[in-house]
Parts: structure tokens; sequence; C-alpha cells
């Protein structure tokens, strides 16, 4: 996480800098260059966001397996229903 995390800030930084410094350059005005950069930017963030919450939900799946079979249900969203096979594949217990 902390890898990718770091990719995402570097292209935000980076986009962001010709967003920002890029107004008074011909090149980056013309043909949608500005949205481009602006929408590089979303995307970037948009996927680490997901990223995020896909990896929160599988931590809390692997914490909740054995003690809170409710909330490991809710967090598998029903599609494991073989927990002993989960906990294996995962290394848990």
């Amino acid at each position: 996480m902390e890898t990718t995390s770091l990719f995402v800030l570097i292209g935000i930084i980076y986009f962001g800098l010709y967003y920002q410094a890029g107004k008074n350059d011909p090149f980056v005005m013309s043909g949608g260059m500005m949205y481009a950069f602006f929408l590089i930017i979303i995307v970037c963030s948009a996927q680490f966001i997901a990223l995020f919450f896909v990896r929160i939900r599988f931590e809390l799946m692997k914490s909740t397996v054995e003690k809170h079979p409710f909330f490991f249900s809710l967090f598998s969203c029903g599609k494991v229903k073989d927990k002993d096979a989960f906990k294996q594949e995962n290394s848990i217990g």
C-alpha cells in the first residue's frame, strides 16, 4: 500500500504542477490537455481509494473470520461460504 500511495502521490504532484503552472503554456492550454491532466489526477486518486477499500475489506474479513461470523459474512458479501478454506488459503489461525 505504501509503495502504491507513493506512486499515486508522485503522479498527482507531477500532473498537478502541469495543471497549475501550465496555464500560460500554449501546449498545455490547447487540445484539452488541461482536462487530460485533471482526469489523470482524478483517476489516480480514485484507483488508490478503491484499492484502499479492497485491502481494508480483506483485512476485516481476516480479522472477523473466527470471532464474528456475522461481520465476516457481511464483509464477504455472503460470497465466502467455506470459512475453513478461507482460513487455510490466507494462513489464519
